[in-house]
């Protein structure tokens, strides 16, 4: 078995956008087969840093490693086929069935003019039946409401299979019950499916319920970095949250019942780390070559 590498290494990253620093010297660890919550002040810094593991935002300064390979060095079909990057969905989708719409996300790993098999076909039925939306199969995607919308873009990021999965604010539009059954599911994806789930969300609450790491940011980058193993997390987790956060935005964390859902002892090593390597293009560029064009905003691999 070969030795268990970071899934995300970010190292000294800065940004600054319309002459405003956005952070300095950020430094980030992300393991893999974990869930890891991102939350607290200044969203926008969030969302451009999981854009900038995706390949789709430049790297202005600093490093960001996947299974320590720099992100420059993979191509954008490695890149898809290792990560599926789901940006807050703001605009209705395509009027494609829905079944079809989630069959999309197999695309990355068929050939070209390979069709779908049938057991991708399975794996989505099974999808569907774990978010409970099996009844939405034959619908038309831009007849949707808004949690629909939702839960039909998670299903569609589970189909592709990626090793990586970065979402952004998934239980937006979702009631309580549906927000926390999400959550849960992605953090059983990470520790049963040896997949590396990193997840934008407003309110803290399921971060401090569910997951394996939570990283907390302020106006001027992160603030604090708090693991589900440590002793105190509950208390910590609690005193930096209350630090950081309006009032109006604790009210959640009051009556929280923080549970603690431990990892299994024996997590096998990512099968990632293998797998980057393989899609490592022969003319990737050194270290000091510009990055490539990124994605238009909002892609969706």
């Amino acid at each position: 078995m070969t030795e268990a590498r970071p899934c995300i290494q970010i190292i000294n990253l800065e940004l600054d956008l319309a002459g405003k620093a956005i952070y300095r010297n950020l430094n980030l660890l992300i393991e893999s087969n974990t869930l890891t919550v991102l939350t607290g002040k200044n969203p926008a810094a969030w969302n451009i840093l999981l854009r900038m593991v995706a390949g789709t935002q430049a790297i202005q300064s600093g490093h960001i490693d996947l299974w320590g390979v720099p992100v420059s060095h993979i191509g954008r079909r490695g890149l898809s086929n290792l990560i599926c990057y789901v940006p807050r969905q703001q605009q209705p989708l395509f009027a494609y069935p829905v079944m079809e719409f989630i069959m999309q996300g197999c695309e990355s790993r068929l050939k070209p003019m390979q069709a779908p098999q049938a057991s991708d076909l399975e794996l989505a039925q099974q999808i569907l039946n774990r978010l409970k939306i099996q009844k939405l199969a034959h619908r038309d995607c831009s007849l949707l409401n808004k949690a629909e919308r939702q839960l039909v873009l998670l299903a569609r990021a589970m189909m592709q299979d990626a090793q990586l999965l970065m979402l952004d604010d998934p239980v937006h539009h979702l009631d309580e019950t549906e927000q926390f059954t999400t959550v849960k599911m992605l953090l059983d994806m990470a520790h049963q499916q040896n997949k590396t789930v990193v997840i934008n969300l407003m309110d803290p609450w399921l971060g401090l319920m569910l997951a394996d790491q939570l990283v907390v940011f302020d106006d001027s980058g992160i603030a604090a970095v708090l693991y589900r193993q440590q002793p105190d997390f509950a208390d910590a987790a609690e005193s930096v949250l209350h630090r950081i956060l309006p009032l109006d935005a604790e009210c959640h964390l009051l009556d929280t019942d923080i549970k603690v859902f431990n990892r299994p002892d024996s997590a096998a090593a990512s099968p990632a780390a293998a797998a980057v390597k393989q899609n490592l293009e022969p003319d990737s560029p050194a270290p000091d070559t510009e990055p490539e064009k990124p994605f238009p905003k909002g892609f969706l691999f």
